[in-house]
């Protein structure tokens, strides 16, 4: 003889219940723990304006005694404006009146997917039933953002502009055009998410570029962090190659890490 209905459903209610609270606790601890203990290294958001623009960045302060200089974290390829996830942030003015110590952090959302096929882009879209002028248009968009990302290695000066800022509006109407699409194919955390102070370096960190040429700018200075991303377009043998040359003209103690992932390089003048 089995249970009565009423306590059944009274031992599932239960178990649900149980599960829930468990789920809340879980996605309560992970949001705590990629907000305050993932990233150990203290930052100071800051903001300025630049020819008329107002730009966001991350200041990373020292550790330790100093003097240390300032190092910006800059990322460059988010939507603008502090209510996204991905700020960007003119370099130039504070550069010139020589406030502070600049890296370069440039986010290229759009690095990685040059290496599909069409065929494959073709395969993705089809499934949201976009019509062939639709994915036509969107693989014109990722051939024309691939070309730019990899003419702007190791160019700030050309990285930023008009061509960057309409790649930007591109990748935006697609959004609002095709959201479901847009959110499966580019990732909404990215391109699309609220910005959060406290969580936005994790994301800027791990989508960087080389940056041997702020080294050598401040050579003879402590540095501070740079990170870098592990594409074709960055020779990783020739960047620890760069930075071993540097150590030994400087005598600075440069600390090497190779991270084996998506990303590479946390590199410590200590």
């Amino acid at each position: 003889m089995g249970l009565p209905d009423v306590i059944l459903r009274s031992i599932r209610l239960i178990v649900f219940c149980v599960l829930l609270v468990i789920a809340l606790l879980t996605a309560t601890i992970s949001d705590v723990w990629v907000r305050y203990a993932y990233i150990a290294t203290p930052v100071e958001q800051v903001t300025f304006v630049s020819e008329g623009v107002e730009m966001a960045a991350e200041l990373v302060l020292p550790k330790g005694p100093g003097p240390h200089p300032a190092v910006f974290q800059v990322s460059g390829s988010g939507p603008l404006g502090k209510d996204h996830l991905v700020p960007r942030m003119h370099a130039n003015a504070p550069a010139k009146r020589g406030d502070v110590k600049l890296a370069y952090a440039r986010v290229a959302p759009f690095l990685g997917y040059r290496h599909f096929q069409d065929y494959q882009y073709r395969i993705g879209f089809k499934k949201f039933g976009l019509s062939d002028d639709e994915i036509d248009e969107i693989i014109e968009f990722l051939h024309d953002a691939s070309e730019f990302y990899q003419k702007s290695v190791d160019n700030p000066g050309f990285y930023e502009g008009p061509e960057r800022d309409a790649l930007q509006r591109r990748l935006v109407s697609f959004f609002e055009r095709y959201p479901e699409a847009s959110t499966a194919w580019f990732g909404r955390r990215i391109a699309r998410s609220r910005y959060d102070d406290r969580y936005v370096g994790r994301i800027a960190y791990s989508r960087a570029y080389c940056g041997c040429d702020f080294l050598e700018q401040i050579r003879g200075v402590p540095m501070f962090y740079v990170f870098v991303e592990l594409h074709e377009n960055i020779d990783t043998n020739a960047w620890v190659a760069y930075l071993e040359d540097l150590k030994a003209r400087t005598g600075q103690p440069i600390d090497i890490y190779i991270n084996k992932g998506d990303y590479h390089s946390l590199n410590r003048w200590r």
